[in-house]
């Protein structure tokens, strides 16, 4: 299979923070207020395609966020031989449940932070190569021709390492690196996925 290659998607990871004093403030944690929303836009180390995607987070600290993202994309290529012409598709969904440690991160200020986590994600992935004329591909077509498909999904740890800025007025944008360790067998693909997220975000706060 030529690529299954727009591996991506899953924004933010979850690092479980040290409970005490806070490093940022020297003060102690407080309780989280703030309902989040988030989207963005992914792509693997290959920059081969896209994913586009949204999510929702609570502040359960003020420094520790949980939440949940779901991501989409769809690349979509055509290449020929000289003889025959090729379309290639390649849809991916990805579902993650993250928390993030929000290094320096203070609500309602204007701020830079690190963030680091660790998650649990699904990456779901359709493939299809199809010719109107070439028949050696696998699966005949009623109107002539063939194709090749896959389908299939896979779990995985998620660590992601990043930084972001935060506006007082709840705004706030970020760029990481997640990195997906997938479980089992992902069919011939890289079990460890680096990926690329830059991310925009609102937080609703009482």
């Amino acid at each position: 299979m030529r690529h299954v290659a727009l591996s991506l998607v899953l924004l933010t990871g979850t690092m479980l923070p040290i409970f005490g004093q806070s490093s940022a403030s020297g003060s102690q944690r407080e309780v989280g207020d703030g309902l989040g929303v988030r989207a963005g836009i992914g792509a693997d180390i290959t920059f081969a395609g896209a994913a586009f995607g949204a999510g929702v987070n609570h502040l359960v600290l003020s420094d520790l966020e949980a939440g949940l993202l779901i991501y989409y994309g769809r690349v979509e290529e055509t290449s020929s031989n000289g003889f025959n012409e090729y379309q290639e598709t390649t849809e991916v969904t990805a579902f993650a449940i993250l928390a993030n440690y929000l290094y320096g991160y203070r609500p309602n200020t204007d701020v830079w932070y690190l963030v680091g986590g660790i998650g649990l994600a699904y990456l779901g992935v359709y493939w299809e190569e199809r010719s109107d004329t070439d028949t050696s591909l696998g699966e005949l077509l009623p109107g002539g021709g063939s194709r090749d498909t896959f389908e299939g999904g896979v779990g995985g740890t998620l660590f992601n390492i990043g930084a972001g800025y935060a506006f007082a007025g709840g705004f706030d944008v970020r760029l990481e690196v997640p990195v997906l360790l997938a479980f089992g067998d992902t069919g011939g693909a890289s079990g460890v996925v680096p990926l690329f997220t830059v991310s925009a975000g609102y937080r609703f706060t009482r």
